[in-house]
């Protein structure tokens, strides 16, 4: 057997390997590329939904340093009935954030007077 007989049997026997193992780089490359814009779609829509969890925050937090500061007497007329000026203020204002409506993730306020010598507790939930 001659060595230019042997040099081509060990070409034939790895001739396509080098292809396969391009092909092999490239599926692996694209399952990680996909997996890095999966977490960055993922961390952009958390991002989105704290955002809006911060502005339904404050919209609660807005609502009951207004309730702290009106008249215990008037809270019940204004805020736990659905006819109240400052129940349907706080509605008007909680319908704009997304994902609200009257079905579903419905506002739900109502006032609980907790009487401890003179401190009243409203509640709001967002």
């Amino acid at each position: 057997m001659s060595a230019t007989y042997r040099l081509l049997t060990r070409y034939r026997r790895t001739a396509g390997a080098l292809l396969l193992e391009a092909l092999v780089a490239v599926v692996v490359f694209a399952v990680g590329t996909l997996g890095l814009l999966e977490l960055i779609g993922g961390a952009a829509r958390e991002s989105g939904n704290a955002r809006w969890r911060d502005e339904a925050f404050t919209l609660a937090a807005s609502a009951l340093s207004r309730m702290w500061t009106d008249d215990p007497a008037t809270l019940d007329a204004r805020y736990d009935t659905t006819n109240g000026a400052g129940y349907r203020a706080l509605h008007a204002a909680a319908e704009r954030l997304p994902g609200v409506g009257s079905g579903v993730n419905a506002l739900h306020c109502f006032v609980s007077m907790l009487y401890f010598q003179t401190l009243v507790t409203p509640n709001v939930w967002l």
